[in-house]
């Protein structure tokens, strides 16, 4: 009896367990997206008083694992002058091959600015050539709705 107990909760700690990585890889569809060579980038923005808030995921779909991975959110107006920029540190620092992992970044402004686009830029260390990886980066801009 005491051997099916032990049985039972390991399937139940297995199960929790698969079907939590499942949960993780599955990102959460948003209205924008963008996807490189490295990495799945998906987001929503809204406004909220005189900021600009991006929620989203960051899939890795390229490496066994991502170290160290950050993402810096910029706004700028139409001529292309910073509204606000801020670093979103992702934690833990390994992001696993196809695993996803959130973010929220709130980005204030001065209230007469008008936002016109959002660059968003990533850097990360992939790799075992080294103690601390390879450093990779990319960016981009995406017009704001």
């Amino acid at each position: 009896m005491h051997a099916v107990r032990q049985l039972s909760v390991i399937v139940l700690l297995l199960f929790t367990t698969v079907t939590g990585c499942t949960a993780l890889r599955q990102p959460t569809p948003y209205p924008q997206s963008h996807r490189a060579y490295d990495l799945a980038i998906a987001w929503e923005t809204r406004q909220q008083d005189a900021a600009l808030i991006i929620a989203g995921t960051v899939t890795n779909v390229r490496f066994a694992q991502m170290k160290g991975l950050e993402l810096t959110a910029t706004i700028l107006d139409d001529s292309g002058k910073v509204l606000a920029e801020k670093t979103f540190l992702f934690f833990p620092q390994l992001l696993q091959m196809d695993e996803s992992a959130p973010f929220t970044i709130t980005l204030p402004y001065q209230a007469s600015a008008v936002p016109a686009k959002l660059r968003l830029f990533y850097r990360y260390r992939y790799g075992e050539e080294s103690r601390e990886g390879i450093l990779d980066f990319h960016s981009f801009e995406a017009e704001l709705p």
